[in-house]
């Protein structure tokens, strides 16, 4: 062996002797716990809250140096939470002592094992947790600015006349972390969380990885959360900018569609601690077939968060994306419905509440603008002032059989399985306040035009509160209400309808015109009940209506009185028809028979009065009139109708006495 390879060899034995040494002399004479308190005040400063070194400081050489330190505890502000905002079982520091000598403080990977933290928010929004983020903001060498922070007396404060700093690699492992938000009543809990990240270097981006499972404490629904992203902090001035975020959820539970389901978000953003400012930017959620986009900008103002942004929804299809959902989509008339949806706005808000404006929105061929809040997250209230340029919301009630019965949505449920009974469930709990306005609407089978309705509703109850619209020729105002009451539902209507063409109305709302002229109708009723037959054998009010230019196809009364007295022996005209000039009618309303108190009409040839009644659940008709001659001298007429009320069967007979008109009348 060369002479200079020996002297090489002996150089490096030599060295490794003396490091080896060294490192026995430094284990043997160094004392950890020494330094105990610089150790804790240190990290006090750091992080603007009192902690706490309950268990020992150990020294391991091997197979790396590093400090261990068992036992941690950070203490809470004040009275928000618990005592203790965190406990650490284990923190493993590598430290990199050669760095000292460039004026920087560099450590190798920084493992904290075992980690428990409350976080919480009290009825005032105050939280427990802002100091710290102002401190750790903050940077090192930096005023901590964190007026919460209690250092214990006698301990001497330390600061860091360091250029810079770096970690090679942070650890986090079974990590427990508790939050409890006084505000919206809730409770959440992450659990076997872990978190890693690169190296970690002022003014240079680094890898950030987290992973765990979130779930709220009253709920059994559970995410597995994983989250990647890169971070690039600037200490000094308090700058942190995150990019390629990418957020992936997997939640299980009864309560979500289908037991399981998959959402990802990606965004970009940036915070600046200085300015009190934030910025999300390039956000994307996607979920069962949705694609939502937007971005924000927010401030912290005197302690409360403002934001403004847009939120934009991409053209969907509704019924496909209940599909991916696992959601039976309902069963409804118009099959084609439900196929094409999108939503676009511009929003701003704070912790209380978040306004929507500019919105643009489509669901099939109606398309909705207008402005509308969100308050009071924990329990919404929802108020609104929204514009559609047309509606058919006939296209989304259940289909009809053959005989115009309503399918149910089980295709099981009898007959008396209605669009109201699914009403109900969508209202329950709703709070809502606000006018929605139509250009036109189609709505049991009704057309208006120009419609404005104020609406409301509160648990167990919701009302239109103001309906008013052009209706055929004419115009309609109504209120309506239904609440839930000692489990039965109850409805009320009171409409007004002046100068309405009725045979067009007739005609949309039960196929036939047989019936024209100019009506004016006001109707006061209310039901209960949960099925139609229910409804209609509750039915009480009162309705008052008018008629003017009008006439009764099908039938001719002036021919079948002549008939009666032997003056014609023709049949009735296909035709035929009676005039009626004027008619008022009133009937009341009690557990669904209508009984008519009063009728009366009048055309050039007669003009008749009469009474009865109708009982609906049945379909059941029971009329008497008596018709007068305004001009002959003909006996009075008595005509008796009787049978269903599309096609009731007339009885005519000619009253010879008074006495027996009388006493007929009586009988109805």
């Amino acid at each position: 062996m060369k002479r200079w390879h020996r002297w090489a060899l002996g150089v490096v034995a030599a060295v490794g002797l003396a490091g080896a040494a060294t490192l026995t002399w430094l284990y043997v004479s160094f004392d950890p716990g020494a330094y105990r308190s610089r150790i804790e005040a240190l990290a006090t400063e750091a992080v603007g809250r009192q902690v706490r070194i309950q268990g020992p400081i150990e020294l391991n050489l091997l197979p790396f140096p590093a400090v261990v330190l068992k036992t941690i505890e950070i203490d809470n502000p004040g009275d928000i939470g618990a005592r203790q905002l965190a406990r650490i079982k284990r923190v493993d520091v590598s430290p990199r002592p050669l760095s000292l000598m460039a004026g920087k403080l560099a450590v190798g990977t920084v493992t904290i094992s075992g980690l428990e933290m409350m976080l919480a928010r009290n009825r005032d929004g105050q939280n427990n947790w802002q100091g710290i983020i102002d401190a750790l903001a903050a940077g090192p060498g930096q005023a901590l600015g964190a007026p919460n922070a209690a250092v214990r007396s006698g301990v001497a404060t330390s600061e860091l006349p360091l250029s810079s700093m770096s970690v090679s690699a942070l650890e986090i492992n079974d990590a427990r972390i508790r939050y409890v938000d006084g505000v919206r009543d809730r409770t959440w809990q992450w659990r076997g969380g872990r978190v890693q990240t690169g190296r970690m270097t002022d003014g240079s981006p680094f890898r950030l990885e987290i992973t765990g499972r979130l779930r709220r404490a009253d709920s059994a629904v559970r995410a597995e959360v994983y989250l990647m992203t890169r971070v690039e902090p600037h200490l000094a001035d308090r700058f942190y900018r995150f990019s390629r975020l990418n957020l992936n959820l997997l939640i299980d539970g009864n309560s979500v569609p289908g037991g399981m389901q998959e959402a990802s978000i990606s965004a970009s953003g940036e915070a600046d601690f200085a300015a009190g400012r934030y910025s999300l930017s390039d956000f994307l959620l996607q979920s069962g077939g949705l694609a939502v986009a937007g971005k924000i900008d927010g401030k912290d103002l005197n302690g409360h968060t403002h934001y403004n942004g847009r939120l934009t929804i991409k053209p969907f299809s509704p019924r496909s994306v209940l599909q991916q959902l696992r959601i039976r989509p309902p069963l409804i008339r118009d099959t084609a419905a439900l196929g094409h949806a999108g939503f676009d706005a511009q929003f701003e808000g704070n912790e209380q509440h978040v306004r929507f404006k500019q919105i643009a929105a489509q669901l099939d061929e109606s398309h909705l603008t207008g402005s509308a809040s969100i308050a009071q997250f924990g329990d919404p209230l929802v108020r609104f002032d929204l514009q559609l340029d047309r509606l058919d919301a006939d296209h989304y009630l259940p289909p009809v059989d053959k005989s115009g019965a309503a399918v149910s949505v089980e295709d099981t449920a009898g007959d008396d399985d209605h669009a109201l009974d699914q009403l109900w469930p969508a209202l329950d709990r709703s709070r809502f306040h606000g006018t929605l306005r139509v250009d036109y609407l189609d709505a049991a089978g009704l057309r208006l035009a120009d419609a404005e309705a104020s609406l409301s509703a509160r648990p167990n109850e919701a009302r239109i509160e103001r309906l008013t619209a052009a209706a055929y020729n004419g115009r309609l105002a109504a209120s309506a209400r239904i609440q839930r009451r000692d489990q039965s539902t109850i409805y009320s209507l009171d409409t007004q309808l002046r100068h309405i063409a009725i045979g067009a109305l007739l005609s949309d709302l039960v196929g036939d015109q047989r019936l024209t002229g100019l009506a004016d109708i006001d109707a006061r009723v209310t039901t209960r009940g949960e099925t139609d037959a229910q409804r209609l054998g509750a039915l009480d009010g009162t309705l008052s209506a008018s008629l003017t230019d009008g006439r009764l196809a099908g039938y001719d009364l002036d021919g079948a009185i002549k008939r009666l007295s032997g003056a014609e022996a023709t049949g009735q005209s296909s035709t035929s028809v009676t005039p009626i000039k004027a008619l008022a009618a009133t009937a009341v309303f009690e557990q669904g028979t209508a009984r008519t108190t009063q009728m009366a009409w009048q055309n050039t040839r007669f003009h008749g009065e009469g009474k009865g009644r109708y009982v609906l659940d049945g379909d059941t008709l029971d009329y008497r009139f008596r018709i007068t001659p305004r001009k002959s001298a003909q006996p009075p007429i008595l005509i008796r109708l009787k049978g269903p009320l599309g096609a009731p069967t007339p009885n005519l007979s000619v009253i010879k006495a008074p006495d027996n008109a009388q006493s007929a009348d009586a009988g109805s």
